[in-house]
């Protein structure tokens, strides 16, 4: 009769535990098989047939057993423990990444952004062809990326993509080839050749002078 049983959801932090007894009787759990005054917790609802309390912390792909004691009003308790086991599911789906754009592009950086439908890390791999052959790698989890890319070349065209990892180590698969071009030097001012001449000239006289 505990509950609950079984492979909880994924992402499932918290759960209620319950169980119930043949008589009123204050019930306590814990991790680990001990007897009932050593157990540390007590169902916050407790003292009647039915038993509940809140566990909290929990996480994917992990599994959990409380070991459960009660003790009547005669101070006759359980000499075995009843046992509440339960699993949550794992999370084996990886990041789905969306929107992937270059933005912010001037002659030496850009920064490229994109979305995804999980927490996640942040990873671009760009260069010069498809081989790439630098990357750029953002830990913190989020679900809007932007990652800066600086110590470009001025007027270069770049080829990038992009992948997340989330907390359960799911990686997604590369996003498809894209490309950004820096923005080109400002022109070098010209000089005329008569100016130069002019000058030489000029510098001539007051030489003479």
């Amino acid at each position: 009769n505990g509950q609950p049983t079984g492979t909880l959801p994924i992402g499932t932090t918290q759960t209620t535990i319950s169980v119930t007894t043949n008589e009123n009787a204050p019930c306590r759990y814990g991790t680990t098989n001990v007897a009932y005054a050593q157990l540390p917790n007590q169902f916050a609802t407790t003292g009647n047939l039915s038993h509940s309390s809140v566990v909290s912390g929990l996480q994917n792909g992990q599994s959990y057993i409380y070991y459960v004691r009660c003790q009547d009003i005669s101070s006759n308790a359980n000499t075995a423990s009843y046992l509440i086991q339960f699993s949550v599911a794992a999370d084996i789906t990886p990041p789905i990444v969306s929107s992937v754009s270059a933005g912010s592009i001037n002659q030496t950086s850009a920064i490229i952004t994109w979305k995804t439908n999980e927490a996640s890390d942040s990873e671009v791999g760009y260069g010069l062809t498809t081989s790439y052959g630098s990357q750029q790698i953002s830990n913190p989890s989020v679900i809007s990326h932007s990652v800066p890319l600086s110590g470009l070349t001025p007027g270069t065209l770049y080829h990038y993509h992009v992948r997340s990892t989330d907390a359960s180590n799911n990686t997604s698969a590369w996003s498809s080839d894209q490309t950004f071009t820096t923005d080109a030097p400002p022109p070098q001012p010209l000089l005329c050749g008569n100016s130069i001449l002019d000058t030489i000239k000029e510098q001539d006289r007051l030489n003479l002078a």
